[in-house]
């Protein structure tokens, strides 16, 4: 959603080749500013390919899923063994 001001909720703000108080607020609020190759960046790759943090979150969170997966995967086939025995 676009919006003329910046708060705390803001995702990004994008901006051009002067920007003004809005990038610098954005800046002191911590939201992430953008130039037109982060913005293109954004629309081609989502969040996670202009927030670093979110990307290391969705990639340690599939780690975490491809782990607990062969956890289970071990669990049975170990339980497949005991019962053949």
């Amino acid at each position: 959603k676009a919006s003329g001001s910046v708060s705390k909720k803001t995702s990004f703000v994008v901006v051009g080749a002067s920007p003004g108080s809005k990038a610098d607020n954005a800046r002191k609020l911590g939201v992430p500013v953008l130039d037109e190759a982060g913005f293109r960046a954004l629309l081609g790759g989502g969040p996670g390919a202009v927030r670093p943090d979110d990307a290391e979150a969705s990639q340690a969170e599939a780690s975490q899923a491809e782990a607990s997966q062969a956890e289970a995967s071990q669990a049975e086939a170990s339980q497949a063994g005991a019962e053949a025995s």
